[in-house]
């Protein structure tokens, strides 16, 4: 009696074949194992099984890859169509500088200074509705993130670390740096 109790125990025990444990599987008092009696079905359905497992990964991996030429090809739509807005936007601007440049060269330097800040308000407007912000930097103290110093004045006039000359406007795009503000940054005298 001892021994049919221990051979059911062992067939409720997990199996371990290639590395990992499979679920037990029971089997009725007095029935055999048919895998182990017939090695050949045996190994029959376990060609089956890797062959199944095969055609799985081989589609796995065509999805995959297919997921990532799909998302590359979007993402260069994106870019694209991101493009075409802001050269939309900048389109009317270019064609008044172009107007401007074809211009008689004998009209009046007012007009063509009204002209060219007409110019000037259209672009700025332009990359404002793309979100485009100008960096405040004159009389602001120096933030590296945001600014770039390109020189260091002495100066007992202004508090150290301040902006007190502009070289070049620096821009945003929302909450990035499209170029930081090229600054000059007051330091007090004898201040190392």
């Amino acid at each position: 009696m001892r021994s049919e109790d221990q051979g059911q125990e062992e067939n409720l025990l997990p199996k371990i074949s290639g590395g990992s444990v499979s679920e037990p599987q029971a089997t009725a008092p007095g029935e055999t194992e048919h895998a182990s009696a017939d090695p050949a079905l045996a190994l029959e359905t376990k060609t089956k099984e890797v062959e199944a497992l095969q055609g799985q990964l081989l589609r796995l991996r065509a999805d995959f890859d297919n997921f990532r030429k799909r998302g590359t090809r979007e993402r260069e739509e994106q870019r694209l169509h991101t493009a075409e807005q802001l050269i939309r936007e900048i389109l009317p601007t270019l064609d008044n500088l172009e107007r401007a440049v074809e211009a008689p060269s004998d009209s009046e330097p007012s007009a063509l200074r009204e002209g060219l800040e007409l110019i000037l308000k259209g672009l700025r407007e332009a990359l404002e509705r793309e979100d485009l912000a100008v960096i405040p930097a004159l009389h602001q103290p120096f933030d590296p993130s945001r600014h770039e110093a390109v020189r260091v004045v002495e100066t007992g006039e202004h508090p150290e670390g301040l902006v007190i000359e502009e070289a070049q406007k620096g821009y945003c795009l929302k909450d990035r740096i499209v170029r930081p503000a090229r600054v000059v940054v007051a330091k007090n005298p004898g201040a190392d």
